[in-house]
């Protein structure tokens, strides 16, 4: 290769064109051909025997992650964090202990809770698990999950199940009896990712990763499936939609657009709707007030003293590199988010936070008011922030006064001018879009500019697959590849909006399926190329996967949007034409669109 190189470049320069061709063609072929040899020799076998590994590799053939990337880089990431170092640069152990420090500092202003805080009671016998369900726990881990500081692998514990499972019952019923966990499972590795190149302050441009010991989450496993998420069900906050199962961003999309539509159909009102942003969420919680709240609920003392053993005396250490970690530092606040108990615990945290009087949806720590103002009121919703504010302070959360966002939505020709939002005496910031649970959100309820990002984002993973085409992938891999990274971007929350897209908007995502099998078959038309892969047009996989949510919705009374449903029609009179709902009669296309009404109208005809 290097041969014909030289010989490309003194044709160059000698004006040979034709040989200049002849040889550059010839070296195209070359690369060509190794791509496709190393495709054959280190990837195809992949896919049947270890799945993971032919994604990576895929993925580092195609350009989508950094084959060269084996974690996280400092010098290059971490070069304009100031270690309170001047002279000579700091080592990485140092950036790691100033990272570690600055993800603790915000903390230390808790009181950590005292390791002999209890509410045992002595009639109350200790719970206990089977050799059997640890089996199945064991048998069930993923074996591809990093491993936390004590070093035990999750494959080690999979493939030896059968041997491990007797000990390790031994070891969980000791812990839940004593109501106490071993230290090394309160230790944490964090990884810290990074929001943005370069960083300038950690907390606001590195997110902080927990990576916890296995056996600590299979014992947490026990704890949530038996006490913490039954009580937790059945004290849930109806518009609470992340953790619940059942639950997605989808539906509470649905459940938000379908209140603003309904309360602006043809009546000139304006809905003003505040985005609430909490700073660091899941580690600034009082550890004090959760146990309170724990106590509240229907649990076992026992349960209550071993979910207090786990959240007292924790440690975490930044991990920068294999062998390059921080010194350890103490965790006075918090839950950790890599484990199994944390989003139950903050859930608990944060299900009190009610706001009478306002439309509420809450999606773990993601909370969005609203409040519809009619052309002759007065809007109050300045009175419920404040209220929402002084609920988050009396239990330590804080808000984030330069995240939270002010959106109107409104369809009148003449707007009403509202003073501005203030939270803890700062102007909220009022936009005319804004990207709520992943979906980009104009004040007219218009996806123009959600298509466009959806579009963008299509176009730079196509780079990807032409990689991966240039790399002589076959088509059935390249048609996986479009299945699994690029056609999710096109379907995100798409029951939400499908009804209310134009036509042109629906041409527009169309075309990145298009783009994507014109990569994949050359050769073929778009209608060749489907019926050649089975697939269909965006837009009736769309419409499928609404239709399939609508009749979801419709069969199960216990679904969280059986109740934007209308009321049913009880008429006992056999009447030629027979409505399967009660509805009101509604102003503007655009409200009939909604998902809801849509589907409503459709059953009704």
């Amino acid at each position: 290769m290097y041969i014909l190189d030289e010989k490309i470049y003194r044709a160059l320069a000698q004006g040979d064109q034709e040989q200049y061709r002849t040889l550059r063609n010839r070296v195209n072929r070359e690369r060509k051909a190794c791509r496709a040899k190393f495709y054959n020799s280190k990837v195809e076998h992949l896919k049947d025997c270890k799945p993971a590994v032919w994604w990576r590799e895929v993925k580092k053939l195609s350009g989508m992650s950094d084959a060269a990337s084996r974690g996280v880089n400092p010098a290059t990431l971490y070069q304009h964090i100031d270690c309170g170092q001047r002279g000579s640069p700091p080592s990485t152990i140092d950036i790691a202990n100033t990272i570690n420090q600055a993800f603790l500092a915000p903390m230390r202003v808790f009181t950590p809770l005292s390791p002999n805080t209890s509410t045992n009671s002595d009639q109350e016998s200790a719970f206990q698990v089977s050799e059997f369900s640890v089996l199945k726990k064991l048998s069930a881990l993923n074996p591809t999950k990093a491993t936390g500081p004590d070093g035990i692998p999750g494959w080690l514990l999979k493939e030896n199940a059968d041997l491990l499972a007797l000990p390790v019952t031994d070891i969980l019923n000791c812990s839940f009896k004593e109501a106490r966990l071993p230290q090394s499972w309160k230790d944490a590795n964090i990884t810290p990712v990074p929001k943005q190149n370069p960083i300038h302050d950690v907390n606001k441009h590195l997110r902080p990763i927990s990576l916890t010991p296995v056996l600590s989450k299979v014992a947490e496993d026990f704890v949530v499936e038996s006490f913490l998420k039954p009580v937790v069900l059945a004290k849930v906050d109806v518009r609470q939609f992340g953790t619940v199962p059942g639950s997605s961003t989808t539906q509470a999309l649905i459940s938000m657009v379908h209140s603003w539509l309904s309360a602006t159909d043809g009546n000139g009102a304006t809905v003003r709707t505040i985005l609430f942003d909490f700073r660091k969420a899941f580690d600034l919680i009082d550890h004090q007030i959760l146990v309170q709240k724990l106590i509240s609920y229907d649990l076992p003392s026992g349960i209550i003293d071993w979910i207090v053993d786990f959240l007292s005396c924790r440690r975490q250490r930044v991990k920068l590199s294999q062998d390059c970690y921080s010194e350890w530092g103490a965790i006075p606040s918090g839950v950790p988010q890599g484990t199994k108990l944390g989003p139950w615990l903050f859930t608990i945290m944060i299900n009190d936070l009610i706001i009478p009087g306002t439309d509420m949806w809450k999606y773990v720590d993601d909370s969005t008011i609203s409040e519809t103002v009619m052309k002759s009121e007065v809007s109050k919703v300045q009175q419920a922030v404040d209220e929402l504010a002084t609920q988050a302070s009396a239990d330590k959360f804080q808000l984030n006064e330069t995240k939270c966002k002010e959106l109107r939505i409104t369809f009148s020709h003449s707007r009403k001018n509202f003073d501005p939002i203030k939270v803890n005496d700062q102007d909220l910031e009022c936009v005319e879009q804004a990207k709520i649970l992943g979906l980009q959100i104009s004040c007219d309820l218009t996806w123009n500019n959600h298509v466009s990002e959806v579009v963008k984002k299509v176009n730079k993973r196509l780079y990807f697959l032409r990689q991966l085409k240039r790399a002589q992938v076959k088509s059935e891999e390249l048609l996986l590849f479009y299945l699994t990274c690029i056609r999710p971007v096109t379907e995100y929350a798409c029951p939400v909006y499908h009804h209310s897209l134009p036509q042109y908007l629906s041409v527009d995502l169309e075309r990145c399926q298009r783009r994507a099998l014109r990569i994949i078959y050359p050769d073929c038309s778009y209608n060749e190329a489907l019926l050649l892969t089975g697939l269909v047009p965006l837009h009736n996989r769309r419409e499928f996967l609404c239709d399939k949510l609508f009749n979801s919705i419709l069969s199960n009374p216990s679904h969280k949007l059986y109740s934007l449903l209308p009321p049913k029609n009880e008429c006992e009179v056999n009447l030629r034409s027979q409505h399967s709902f009660t509805t009101r009669r509604l102003h503007t296309i655009r409200t009939r669109n909604s998902f809801i009404h849509h589907y409503v109208h459709k059953a009704m005809m």
